[in-house]
């Protein structure tokens, strides 16, 4: 069975997904897919590319109308940040190498 991500485009979601640090749950706004590879997940001022192959499930939390803002959507995200924070403290930590001095 083949998931066909533009069903999610322009909704919010809770997906997860494995990644090389583990099973990873993030909630947030997809912005964009390209059918069947990858999606664009707004999370806290982040956007995350989460391939097909990595996801282990889908949820619509909320369907949002269409002429809502980019700040109202992000307003939206705000309350659900704490579903995100318990898994990572930021989405895309195990995406980009880390800045921080040891």
């Amino acid at each position: 069975m083949t998931l066909n991500l533009d069903h999610y485009v322009g909704k919010i979601i809770r997906v997860h997904y494995a990644s090389p640090k583990g099973e990873l749950q993030h909630t947030g706004f997809v912005q964009s897919s390209n059918e069947r590879m990858a999606l664009s997940l707004r999370v806290n001022d982040e956007v995350l590319t989460i391939p097909c192959y990595r996801i282990q499930s889908i949820e619509i939390v909320d369907d949002l109308p269409n002429y809502l803002t980019q700040e109202q959507i992000n307003e939206f995200l705000k309350d659900h940040t704490e579903l995100n924070e318990e898994h990572t403290t930021s989405p895309s930590s195990f995406l980009q190498p880390s800045n921080k001095k040891m």
